[in-house]
């Protein structure tokens, strides 16, 4: 029986049409990573969560990891802080 924490659940800050957003849904999608969606235009209350955290500056694609927010994401970057935050886990 698996022993870890339960990985906390990714929020992913996207708008339509957004290029960066787009390839990092793909790569979430690809590895299997469960993510829940969220886009900033279409849902007032993910725009406000977002920008309440980043103080008004909005860069996308942003996700939330517990009460961790990274914005500007790209595969590459968000798979090197998953990496290095499992790599802590007991």
């Amino acid at each position: 029986m698996d022993k870890r924490p339960a990985r906390p659940k990714l929020i992913v800050y996207v708008m339509k049409g957004n290029p960066g957003c787009d390839r990092l849904e793909r790569f979430l999608v690809t590895a299997g990573i469960p993510y829940v969606r969220r886009d900033v235009f279409a849902e007032t209350s993910a725009m406000e969560e977002v920008a309440l955290r980043t103080r008004g500056r909005v860069r996308l694609p942003a996700v939330r990891i517990g009460d961790v927010l990274l914005e500007k994401q790209t595969p590459a970057s968000l798979s090197r802080f998953l990496k290095k935050r499992d790599s802590k886990s007991p």
